[in-house]
């Protein structure tokens, strides 16, 4: 694109001094990823492996307290525990829910018979306090449809404490301008990431850039253009909806 022509003929002096530029893209983390070996570069608080087997963690007892539905096929998971806790948006750890086994995905079926029925994986954290979290999923197989299904009040088990926050990530003395582009419900960490930020008046100002297949799968749109509002100069955001401008490249 034209964009990329210019960028590539200023100097990377030119370009270092007018914007420093952080584009983290957080995507959806599949099932796959609680295979053996699958987060052997993960720092966590606790055993990350068993011998040839998935990651191990403490599990912390919590409840779901809300399950909420923010668009086609995304939906919020509000989850309490009485145990307190310290995670960021940005955050990866281990979710799981106790589920019958009559699974279409084989791999999660076995799996969830090694842990005392429950299924489980990785799922990144979009808001945290002492007391709660709120998890962003994509409803697509088994395990996030009984996520997203669950009653208010159903037990929930989670643990391990895995990747960089996001904001943590910046280093804000040195960053001129902070761009995040997520796809899909990687947009939850990154509108926790900018809650988190605009706490802070010495944080640099924000983009977003959110993309999606379809406009009805747009999150928190109207929260978001009231955030911009509100911050003005701080913080502004985008959805690009690739079924009707085309893919963001």
């Amino acid at each position: 694109t034209s964009q990329h022509t210019t960028a590539h003929t200023l100097p990377h002096k030119v370009i270092m001094k007018t914007l420093t530029l952080l584009v983290l893209i957080i995507q959806l983390i599949g099932s796959r990823a609680f295979a053996p070996g699958s987060f052997g570069n993960h720092r966590g608080h606790s055993k990350l492996f068993a011998e040839g087997g998935a990651p191990q963690y403490d599990k912390i007892e919590a409840v779901l307290k809300h399950a909420e539905v923010l668009s086609k096929g995304s939906v919020m998971l509000h989850i309490a525990t009485d145990t307190a806790i310290d995670y960021q948006p940005g955050n990866v750890l281990a979710l799981e829910i106790e589920g019958n086994l009559n699974l279409s995905e084989l791999e999660e079926k076995e799996d969830a018979k090694t842990n005392g029925g429950f299924l489980r994986g990785p799922y990144t954290v979009s808001r945290a306090t002492e007391k709660s979290l709120d998890i962003l999923i994509k409803v697509v197989g088994d395990k996030s449809k009984m996520f997203a299904n669950a009653e208010a009040g159903t037990p929930v088990k989670f643990g391990g404490k895995f990747k960089v926050p996001i904001v943590e990530g910046i280093q804000k003395e040195e960053t001129k301008r902070v761009v995040l582009i997520s796809t899909g419900v990687g947009v939850g960490p990154c509108v926790g990431a900018v809650e988190e930020a605009l706490k802070d008046d010495s944080f640099p100002p924000v983009e977003l850039c959110a993309c999606y297949r379809n406009s009805d799968e747009i999150v928190y749109g109207t929260y978001l253009d009231e955030l911009q509002a509100e911050n003005l100069g701080r913080f502004s955001w985008k959805a690009v909806v690739s079924s009707e401008s085309g893919r963001l490249s």
